[in-house]
């Protein structure tokens, strides 16, 4: 990814991000996930039209955006029942056409491929690749149209119907990256940001501070969280006695340890609930 293209990404992303939390049923889920899928942050983008597609189950390029991002994540399966479903839902999505008929051929299932590769002929007949595909696999290289109404010269470039982009990397560390977890109710996730962040920067005092702020915010929302765990009768506490309470670290960074060692704490105690459960 070019050094200009991830500015321009993380501000559709802000903005997209604040669309959809003023409007949860919002269809701005799709480009949304297409920005974090192609700054490579995949399982946002995975998160993102998950959500979405539960939320408009009937909405087609939701399925088509599900597909591409198990594509690049290397789900094949998935990627192929999204693109299905996509299909489904509409009959003439091209993209997603396009997606199923190219995870087809890679899988070696030359006639389903064709199936595919005539509809989207038939839909969009000056299509050179999509043309040019359906000469391979008729085992022919003639300029003889494969169906009809081809009047297109097929050009040199390979048929790559699923919308290649650049290939996943690590996710790109920014304070706006660590924003918007920050509105999407993600502060953990701001937290490995903004440490990533000064682990590069030691001496950024602006990103220590914001570091500094959050981990207090999340001790406060944590202590805030136990208050309200119900207090156990006499006859549990025989039998399940409660965790001992951690006790503050001393030390130099006392405020973050204790964040740190009470997020900890906290954790374990969620474990355990979901096994009662």
């Amino acid at each position: 990814m070019s050094e200009t293209a991830a500015p321009s990404l993380l501000g559709k992303i802000a903005g997209y991000t604040e669309i959809l939390a003023k409007d949860p049923r919002s269809n701005i889920f799709v480009p949304l996930s297409e920005a974090y899928r192609q700054m490579g942050m995949l399982d946002d983008a995975l998160e993102i039209v998950s959500k979405g597609v539960r939320t408009l189950p009937s909405y087609a390029p939701g399925y088509t955006a599900l597909g591409r991002i198990q594509v690049q994540r290397g789900a094949r399966g998935e990627a192929v029942a999204a693109f299905e479903k996509a299909i489904e839902l509409d009959r003439e999505n091209l993209p997603a056409l396009k997606g199923l008929a190219s995870l087809k051929l890679q899988d070696g299932d030359r006639e389903q491929a064709r199936l595919l590769l005539l509809r989207l002929a038939a839909i969009k007949p000056d299509d050179a690749a999509v043309q040019k595909t359906l000469r391979h696999l008729a085992g022919t290289s003639s300029a003889s149209p494969s169906s009809p109404g081809e009047t297109t010269q097929v050009k040199n470039q390979p048929f790559s119907p699923s919308n290649p982009s650049p290939k996943p990397g690590a996710p790109i560390s920014t304070p706006t990256i660590a924003e918007i977890y920050i509105k999407q109710g993600f502060p953990k996730r701001a937290l490995k940001v903004y440490r990533d962040l000064l682990d590069a920067d030691p001496h950024n005092e602006s990103i220590r501070q914001k570091l500094i702020a959050l981990k207090k915010s999340l001790a406060v929302a944590e202590q805030q969280e136990l208050r309200e765990i119900p207090v156990m009768d006499s006859a549990d506490s025989a039998q399940n006695p409660p965790a001992a309470t951690p006790e503050p670290v001393k030390t130099s960074a006392g405020a973050d340890a204790y964040a740190e060692k009470l997020e900890l704490w906290l954790t374990s105690i969620q474990k355990g609930r979901k096994h009662v459960q």
